[in-house]
């Protein structure tokens, strides 16, 4: 439960995120070529429905020594905005080569962007993470929870995961919770 205050940021949840990664696992680049294509964005719903939140045609090209995403997409159905993004290389020293997004406005090597109007990366649209607005108790909890979604699907273990596996998760997850039920206890009996 995130409660509210009036100092409270924008997070990375609330905008639209395009990631390095992602772009890589959708094969939105090859070396030596050129690709287009359209992503989108979308929100699903309890009953399985799901609505589009957002779509971008992009154009990326890896020919020559400069590489970049070329993005193109409507802003609130009004403004159209087209714009490149370029694209660093990174040499890991394990072999291969990793890509990075440069942010437009500020320069930065990061790995995600997110769009307010354009894609900036997280530090120029001033963003924080939701469990940084989290407090201690919330986060013991989420943790709990996360475990519980890992190991359980409604209220029975996985089919596809070992007994030693999810007796590991569930055991994660209890103690998470009973720290969680400690502090409340302590602070129940403060007051």
């Amino acid at each position: 439960m995130v409660w509210y205050r009036y100092d409270k940021k924008q997070t990375t949840d609330d905008l639209l995120n395009l990631s390095v990664s992602y772009m890589k696992k959708q094969k939105c680049w090859c070396e030596s070529s050129i690709n287009n294509g359209v992503l989108t964005w979308k929100r699903y719903f309890a009953d399985g429905t799901h609505m589009e939140r957002g779509a971008i045609s992009f154009l990326s090209n890896f020919i020559g020594e400069n590489h970049y995403l070329e993005l193109d997409y409507l802003f609130q159905k009004k403004e159209h905005l087209k714009y490149r993004v370029q694209l660093i290389k990174s040499y890991p020293y394990f072999g291969g080569v990793r890509y990075w997004f440069k942010c437009p406005k500020c320069g930065r090597k990061v790995s995600s962007l997110y769009c307010q109007k354009y894609f900036l990366c997280r530090h120029c649209l001033n963003l924080c993470y939701k469990t940084q607005q989290m407090s201690l108790r919330d986060r013991l909890m989420e943790k709990s929870l996360k475990y519980q979604d890992k190991a359980m699907e409604n209220n029975c273990k996985k089919r596809w995961i070992h007994w030693k596996t999810f007796e590991k998760l569930m055991d994660k997850s209890d103690f998470y919770e009973e720290l969680y039920l400690k502090m409340i206890g302590e602070r129940l009996r403060f007051n």
